[in-house]
């Protein structure tokens, strides 16, 4: 396992973080989230994820699967109009998931 510094606990499942390159654009400005209040919440569990003891490199191994995606800090219907890269990364994205 990948496994970080921060404890998840006895019982904690395996989370496995999936973050490819080409759907960056997704989580690429955290910075945008703290303008909007708790929506900055999705940014704290992509780091903490990234961080955890109880994250795994193989999603094999995984009880679960995170995948980051920062929909309310980008406003999606907004994000979409305003940025070609997020609308992009999105298709891709639900693509993968579709197939």
């Amino acid at each position: 396992p990948v496994g970080g510094s921060l404890p998840c606990g006895p019982a904690a499942p395996r989370i496995y973080v999936d973050e490819p390159e080409e759907f960056k654009a997704l989580w690429a400005n955290p910075l945008l989230c703290a303008e909007r209040g708790l929506c900055f919440t999705e940014v704290w569990l992509h780091e903490f994820l990234r961080r955890a003891e109880c994250r795994v490199d193989d999603p094999q191994e995984a009880d679960f699967i995170y995948a980051p995606i920062y929909m309310s800090c980008y406003n999606l219907i907004a994000a979409v109009e305003r940025n070609q890269k997020a609308r992009v990364a999105l298709e891709g994205f639900m693509s993968r998931l579709l197939s």
